[in-house]
């Protein structure tokens, strides 16, 4: 019996002895599971944009012996992430401006991000500001718009506050249009008697806008010079003008001879919507060459308007 425990441990040492020799096998590592690719974010450009200009055609106040209209600016820019507000004058209490006023704001930025949205827009109002208290009111309610509420203007026209409004312009940019960076520079003629003059760029500033020339659209259409004058003869000229703006023009004119320096001058007011005003006036006539130059000029600033010139030769 003793002989067999110990032929029983030997056999068992000897099973034990060749597992522990057998080598190993390493563990199987299943395949990696490749990583999912990134969606590359859109990447959109910076933008800036300032407002250099603003002016203003009619005040909607008769400028003779009449205290000034005041006016207030109010501009909102967004581009669905970010909304930016500017009034001019910050006071919200508005300036007295005149019959095309112009107002330099000295390159005022009302829009800058690192990545625009979207869509970029620009929303701006001019109203009349005649009581302080009001016009403040009016200021505080404005802030409370947003853009999911619809256009600026319908909002402001639902406000109790509302004044008589000036002008307004309101544009949109898209992606398609570059967010308005490729035109760069602006000219734009808003609704009513609003205009604006502004910049949009990303990587390079535009230069600077000069001073627009901002005047009443009235031009000389014609002069009408006498034929076959004679010394001596008392013979007319005819002024002809036009005027372009959608309300009427006054304004002063100026004849000058190259003979006799200035020899008539006058005022008159050139109605709206293209209707021709035609000034006609009679003169005695010398013998000479002469050139005739007509000059006419916005009546209440004095800012030239347009100006022709002509040849008449009065001989025996």
């Amino acid at each position: 019996m003793k002989g067999l425990l110990s032929v029983a441990l030997v056999v068992m040492v000897l099973f034990l002895g060749i597992i522990s020799c057998t080598p190993t096998a390493p563990p199987i590592t299943p395949p990696a599971t490749p990583a999912p690719t990134p969606t590359p974010t859109p990447t959109t450009p910076a933008i800036q944009v300032t407002l250099d200009f603003f002016g203003i055609k009619d005040t909607h106040q008769p400028p003779v012996y009449v205290a000034p209209n005041g006016i207030q600016l109010y501009v909102v820019a967004d581009d669905g992430k970010t909304r930016m507000e500017f009034s001019y004058p910050s006071s919200g209490e508005g300036i007295p401006m005149e019959y095309f006023q112009l107002e330099d704001l000295g390159a005022q930025t009302i829009f800058h991000t690192s990545s625009v949205g979207d869509y970029f827009r620009i929303s701006v109002l001019a109203y009349s500001c005649a009581d302080k208290e009001a016009t403040l009111s009016l200021g505080r309610a404005l802030q409370a718009w947003k853009p999911e509420m619809g256009p600026l203007l319908d909002f402001y026209e639902r406000l109790p506050q509302s004044k008589e409004l000036i002008g307004w312009y309101e544009h949109t940019w898209y992606a398609t249009d570059e967010w308005g960076i490729k035109q760069g520079e602006y000219e734009a003629e808003g609704n009513g008697d609003l205009k604006l003059w502004f910049r949009i760029w990303s990587n390079e500033q535009p230069a600077p806008i000069s001073r627009p020339r901002f005047v009443p659209e009235v031009r000389i259409e014609d002069v009408k010079l006498p034929t076959n004058a004679k010394p001596g003869s008392y013979l007319p000229i005819t002024l002809s003008l036009v005027n372009s703006e959608e309300f009427d023009v006054p304004i002063r004119w100026e004849a000058v001879s190259s003979i006799t320096r200035e020899f008539d001058s006058g005022t008159a007011t050139v109605s709206r919507n293209g209707k021709l005003l035609e000034i006609t006036k009679s003169y005695w006539w010398e013998a000479g060459y002469r050139t005739i130059t007509y000059t006419v000029y916005y009546y209440y600033n004095n800012a030239k308007l347009d100006t022709w010139s002509g040849t008449l030769n009065i001989t025996p």
